[in-house]
């Protein structure tokens, strides 16, 4: 990012990252950040922005995006309260590698020996939920589709698991 950029911090990341740097209890250990970081203005990304982002994944993992699969990730890219950048990013890749299971487990295929297996213990809570075992298909051998029904149904479950974080001075609403 420095590279291209050419200033000599760059920060980006998730509204968390935000209110940590900026909580009262460690202002002093970011107080040299939080000076530049005033100075500057933060701005999401353009649209423009995640039109490139698409079809750069798209060229390099092998990918096609429907019309409507790709505006609903611009959507989602530039607003905030429906998950932002961090829901863009995170759907793109469960899309991808719903895709990629989709190709690789349909009659007459099966997965590639050089497809990664993982397995690993995650604290509760501490990541996104899902099984213990995970299971990275490398790119296919042909352009694989990425369309609007994949990207609402991994949209839905990002919801179901990323509830709504709380930002600085609003507080959640009490469930009853």
């Amino acid at each position: 990012m420095y590279d291209g950029s050419n200033f000599s911090i760059v920060i980006c990341g998730t509204p968390y990252l935000h209110k940590c740097i900026y909580a009262d209890s460690k202002f002093d250990l970011f107080d040299s950040i939080i000076s530049r970081l005033d100075e500057h203005e933060m701005h999401g990304m353009r649209r423009q922005d995640a039109g490139e982002y698409i079809r750069m994944v798209a060229y390099k993992e092998n990918l096609k995006f429907t019309y409507p699969a790709e505006q609903a990730l611009i959507t989602t890219a530039l607003n905030k309260s429906i998950g932002g950048i961090n829901a863009f990013t995170t759907i793109i890749g469960r899309c991808i590698t719903l895709a990629r299971v989709h190709f690789f487990t349909a009659p007459g295929r099966s997965l590639p020996d050089n497809a990664e297996c993982i397995r690993y213990e995650v604290p509760d809570e501490a990541s996104y939920p899902g099984s213990k075992l995970i299971i990275t298909l490398p790119a296919t051998p042909e352009p694989v589709l990425i369309d609007e029904q994949m990207v609402s149904q991994m949209m839905a479950e990002y919801k179901s698991h990323f509830p709504e974080m709380p930002t600085p001075g609003r507080k959640k609403k009490a469930i009853s």
